[in-house]
């Protein structure tokens, strides 16, 4: 007899009562798991599943103490509580027991964190503050995509994705003249390289009157603390972490002066504080936002994985007179991490991009590997591995030998959060210039992948449509559907979807890349208004030197490209590129010869002051 406590279609956790009120898990039409703990009957029980994916186990607590670990995958998610219906459904029995209260976790709680959650809750209390067993403050930070911030002071949306943490905590035995008048939010973010800090600190007394920049503590500055060896020993002295500690504290003024007491291990020499990118807005004195930006590397031994949790905390100084008279923080404990702090609050690494869904100016990152379908001649195999450790594989969208490329395709589950445009990015690797079908919404585009040189060679290439409706979507990547020998496919490592333009940019004065030089005109040099096409230029210019200084240059010409062009730039000398929609030309005789989307651009230089 098998009663549910929760289940899936594919399997549950489940009381067996065989003899005995046997714990166990069940895939269905696989494998029933048993456990030697035995429930007890005509009594309450509090039983605790701690499932670990890595290692594909899964331990039972009862009342707080472990009772025996069971090994074998878990069909999570679960969605659904007790059995199906009320009646005995074939095997399934009818209910023998009581459930109470259930609560279900995003990730695996430590043996103490299970003890303290049963003292919490056995005699019908809550779960402790942020409902996951865990003293101090919580807080869940998103997952971005690897480009990461800009980090230029300015708030940036997808902090948006971080729910807002405020820093309202003030010491007032230890700082007893504190001004109080200071009030702080910050938000988090994270990628497989850096964490980052957006900190807005109000303060009615703005001060850097302390004539040494380097005692930050002394002027407007905040202190940031990582611990990801998680020490939780009260009056832990943090500034004097031990070797081998994995412990980061910095200091940062609102004029810009950034300090370090220790940096992981106190070893400056790993290159790690260089790494630091941060930037500061404040006004010099009186009353305003002090604004702080900083992206913290983490070191690669760190576990960065979904759930996971290190100690975090932000304070602020309130500086006046040229010395600190008082701090604001996120949690009471932080008040005194100047010298040392009782537990920090708690960060825990969440998913990516929040919700996972396309917004305005933000992105949503899918691994290649992570769809969800395949046609049946897809050829499934890992082909390259690219040089950055943060791209993981390459999938190939070769049919199978002899196949037709038809069936050649994948399929990806992606979430719009608003209705309109969304871009999407790939990036690819391709031997010669190869092309894919992508369709989105019903609508299908072909998108050409420059040659990258070789299959461990990347870079990217990006489509847009148009009226995209919001909720959940399928995004097929496929092989094209006039595949040849001279029409091959790329492979793909990455994507990117958003709202349009928040896909990675080339840099200010990087050279257009070769997408955006595909289908070009060959206008090169307009004389009396005729264009020196094919090579012509090169003779005309043979031809007809030019002499004497060259005060303007006037560039004309036409480009399609996958995506709707929004204007044209240039850049001289390696410069910074100068952009704007105002360099696209109505050119209807393009429009009608190469391609609606098409766009024609007169581009007027002034090089005067140039000397050329």
């Amino acid at each position: 007899e098998h009663v549910f406590l929760c289940s899936s279609i594919l399997g549950s956790i489940r009381i067996i009562h065989d003899g005995g009120v046997v714990v166990g898990s069940t895939i269905n039409g696989v494998v029933d798991n048993f456990s030697d703990y035995a429930a007890p009957r005509d009594e309450w029980v509090n039983l605790t599943f701690v499932y670990t994916g890595a290692n594909e186990t899964m331990e039972i607590f009862a009342n707080g103490e472990s009772v025996g670990t069971l090994s074998g995958a878990l069909p999570l998610p679960f969605t659904l509580l007790g059995n199906e219906a009320s009646e005995q459904k074939g095997w399934q029995s009818f209910p023998f027991l009581t459930l109470d209260d259930a609560w279900f976790y995003p990730r695996a709680f430590t043996a103490d964190e299970v003890k303290t959650f049963y003292n919490d809750t056995k005699d019908g209390g809550s779960p402790a503050a942020g409902a996951s067993g865990i003293e101090g403050k919580t807080v869940t930070i998103p997952r971005i995509a690897e480009m990461g911030v800009n980090i230029d002071g300015e708030r940036d949306a997808l902090y948006d994705l971080c729910a807002p943490q405020a820093m309202t905590e003030q010491n007032l035995d230890y700082f007893s003249g504190s001004l109080e008048d200071s009030t702080g939010t910050f938000w988090a973010l994270y990628n497989s390289s850096y964490i980052y800090l957006y900190v807005d600190i109000a303060d009615e007394d703005i001060d850097y009157s302390n004539e040494n920049p380097q005692e930050t503590w002394n002027r407007e500055s905040i202190g940031v603390m990582f611990d990801f060896s998680y020490n939780r020993t009260p009056q832990y002295e943090y500034n004097y972490a031990s070797n081998g500690d994995k412990v980061c504290y910095i200091n940062l003024s609102g004029d810009g002066v950034l300090v370090t007491y220790h940096m992981y291990d106190k070893d400056l020499k790993n290159g790690l504080f260089d790494q630091i990118e941060y930037k500061t807005v404040s006004p010099e004195s009186g009353s305003g936002h002090i604004l702080y930006e900083i992206a913290c590397p983490i070191p690669e031994e760190i576990d960065i994985e979904e759930g996971g949790h290190f100690g975090l905390e932000v304070i602020a100084t309130e500086a006046l007179g040229g010395t600190r008279q008082g701090c604001v923080s996120w949690s009471e404990a932080g008040s005194e991490m100047w010298h040392y702090s009782d537990v920090l609050g708690t960060a825990f690494w969440g998913a990516k991009d929040g919700d996972s869904s396309a917004s305005a100016g933000t992105l949503t990152e899918i691994q290649a590997f992570d769809y969800k379908d395949c046609g049946d001649n897809t050829n499934e195999e890992l082909q390259y591995s690219h040089e950055d450790p943060n791209i993981k594989t390459a999938l190939s969208l070769k049919p199978l030998d002899g196949a037709d490329p038809v069936g050649t395709w994948y399929d990806f589950d992606i979430n719009v959060a608003a209705a309109g445009d969304v871009e999407f990015t790939f990036l690819y690797a391709a031997k010669d210039d190869r092309f894919m079908d992508v369709t989105v919404n019903n609508e299908t585009k072909q998108v050409t992948c420059p040659n990258t040189g070789d299959f461990q060679t990347f870079d990217k290439v990006s489509v847009t449509f148009q009226g995209v409706p919001a909720g959940a979507q399928t995004l097929r990547i496929a092989a094209p559907h006039d595949y040849a020998d001279d029409h091959k496919t790329p492979n793909i490592d990455v994507i990117w979807y958003g709202a349009p333009g928040a896909a990675p940019a080339a840099s200010a004065g990087e050279a257009a890349s070769e997408t955006e030089l595909l289908n070009k005109s060959w206008d090169t040099i307009f004389v009396d208004y005729e264009m020196m096409v094919d090579g012509r230029a090169g003779d005309w210019l043979a031809e007809n030197p030019v002499e004497g200084d060259i005060e303007q240059l006037e560039v004309r010409g036409w480009a399609h490209i996958a995506t709707p062009i929004n204007g044209f730039a240039y850049t001289i000398d390696g410069g910074d590129a100068v952009k704007s929609a105002d360099f696209i030309q109505d050119r209807p005789d393009v429009k009608g010869a190469i391609h609606e989307d098409a766009e024609g651009f007169d581009i007027q230089i002034d090089v005067s002051e140039l000397g050329v």
